[in-house]
């Protein structure tokens, strides 16, 4: 693949893995407006209810407007991921929204090769049942600072039966200490919820969870793909991982409630 077709399967994958999660926990919103796609969980966090604008709204705003209020009508918070390479014209469509530009997100991606051999100690588990799942929610929710409550509601049991999904969870003398979650589309295998608890962190453990994800993928997958925090894009880089796209992030803060009239 060149890097335009690289560049697409990231943004397939991950508008594909928000959608994955906005189902999971069954108040989700799943809606195409056009070349404007929405995956919202419903969560009150404006990551988990995102907006998509990955190609060009030719000189029509409307797709992109009928999202925001499909959002705001819910009074949901949510980001707009805008690729930066668009024309000009659709990028000012999404500053137009009157949303907060918080920053730029990496899109990487990476053929698939054998994984070097994990930290000494770690043992890495594919979740096939509630107590293995328990141990990846307990380290991605202390990971990234989510209550735990939210996390479950995010993945649910019924996500490990969903086909090309991998759940895995890093355990040191038996101690969930890292999590890590792949996602086939295709030949492309998508990487999520790399995490680390942080007094167990410095010692390889993401990056060792990543290959897992990368490694373990399903026979034919070609690329592999991922979101780049600042904190993993130089572990990401080191990898092996090139930047092939980049999202510019806009986010809308929560919606006041409506005001009701009383009887």
């Amino acid at each position: 693949m060149d890097q335009r077709q690289q560049a697409a399967a990231v943004d397939a994958n991950f508008i594909a893995g928000m959608g994955l999660l906005a189902e999971a926990t069954g108040e989700g919103i799943v809606r195409s407006f056009g070349p404007v796609h929405v995956a919202a969980t419903g969560l009150p966090i404006s990551y988990f209810n995102p907006v998509f604008v990955t190609a060009s709204l030719a000189g029509d705003a409307s797709p992109l407007h009928a999202a925001a209020e499909l959002l705001r009508e819910r009074e949901l918070p949510f980001v707009v991921h805008a690729r930066a390479d668009l024309d000009s014209a659709t990028l000012a469509a999404v500053d137009g929204l009157g949303l907060t530009l918080t920053g730029l997100m990496p899109g990487m991606a990476m053929p698939l090769r054998p994984p070097p051999a994990p930290p000494q100690g770690l043992v890495i588990a594919q979740a096939t049942d509630e107590s293995f799942l328990a141990g990846h929610r307990i380290v991605a929710a202390a990971a990234f600072g989510l209550p735990l409550e939210l996390v479950e509601r995010l993945m649910p049991v019924a996500l490990l039966s969903v086909p090309g999904v991998q759940v895995y969870v890093g355990m040191v003398d038996g101690t969930p200490v890292a999590s890590g979650l792949g996602y086939r589309t295709g030949d492309v295998q998508g990487i999520y919820n790399i995490g680390t608890v942080e007094t167990a962190r410095g010692r390889g453990y993401g990056e060792a969870m990543t290959w897992a994800a990368v490694s373990r993928a399903a026979p034919g997958a070609r690329l592999a793909v991922l979101q780049a925090s600042a904190m993993g894009l130089p572990i990401y880089a080191r990898m092996g991982f090139r930047t092939v796209v980049e999202y510019r992030e806009f986010e809308a803060a929560p919606t006041p409630p409506s005001s009701r009239a009383t009887s």
